[in-house]
């Protein structure tokens, strides 16, 4: 895959990164240079959104700098070369957004590596919103088949409280702490509205959704007449039902 992205590099003074430069600018990546300024290359990056920064250790203040960069929308991967001849001894340690070099390096070892780690991302990035856009899809098509529709109000929200159960863990005591209170702030209303939408949708549609359907998805309580669903109950059956099949799917698809 090609990967076609903004790099910041401070420090042009410096030989190791005007190596870099030359590297991932042979590669085809577009390299924004600077001097080892922290607050020119935060002002470049605010400006230029970079999807990495890599800067050696004549930068001041590097932690202070490190936090900064990673509030940016969206992060950059950030490389932080530590030289040979300072005697910082940095306190910053390597993670996932984070790696900590220390001098000599191997510049095109370096290059290589954050190409891969952008492809990498670039992919992530990829599979996530492909993935986001299934489960909104197949969450979507369950509440068809319970006769569940968007005319009403509660339909959104009870999509996304679905969703929200699938990606994170939730239990029944979350709604009112929680799910309710996310909901209200993403759509501006609030939650007792929120929590009477939701269960007048799932009232409307459990009157009117074929038996079959109801329990295959609801198993054995749904033959009884005189049983409903609560708003958390709705909401995490169906979530543990679209984690499984969605999970069936993916190793299929592997």
């Amino acid at each position: 895959m090609e990967v076609n992205q903004k790099i910041l590099i401070g420090g042009k003074e410096n030989r190791s990164t005007k190596q870099l430069a030359q590297l991932l600018a042979d590669e085809g990546m577009q390299v924004i240079e600077t001097a080892s300024s922290p607050l020119e290359i935060l002002f470049e990056a605010m400006e230029h959104r970079p999807a990495a920064v890599i800067f050696t250790s004549q930068t001041a203040k590097p932690e202070r700098l490190i936090e900064k960069l990673l509030q940016i929308k969206p992060k950059p991967l950030i490389s932080y070369i530590i030289q040979k001849d300072s005697f910082f001894e940095s306190s910053i340690k390597t993670n996932n957004e984070v790696t900590v070099l220390r001098e000599p390096i191997n510049t095109e070892n370096v290059a290589c590596s954050v190409i891969g780690n952008l492809t990498r991302r670039e992919i992530d990035v990829k599979n996530e919103a492909e993935y986001l856009r299934q489960l909104h899809n197949y969450v979507s098509e369950i509440l068809s088949r319970l006769c569940v529709t968007p005319n009403y109000n509660g339909f959104i929200y009870l999509r996304e409280a679905i969703k929200m159960a699938v990606l994170e863990p939730l239990n029944s005591r979350s709604f009112s702490k929680c799910v309710y209170p996310r909901l209200s702030r993403k759509f501006q209303t609030g939650t007792a509205s929120i929590e009477r939408n939701i269960r007048t949708v799932i009232q409307k549609g459990w009157q009117r959704a074929p038996l079959a359907d109801k329990a295959n998805i609801f198993g054995a309580c749904a033959a009884y007449s005189d049983w409903r669903p609560t708003n958390s109950e709705f909401i995490l059956i169906i979530a543990d039902k679209v984690n499984r099949d969605m999970n069936v799917l993916d190793k299929i698809a592997n």
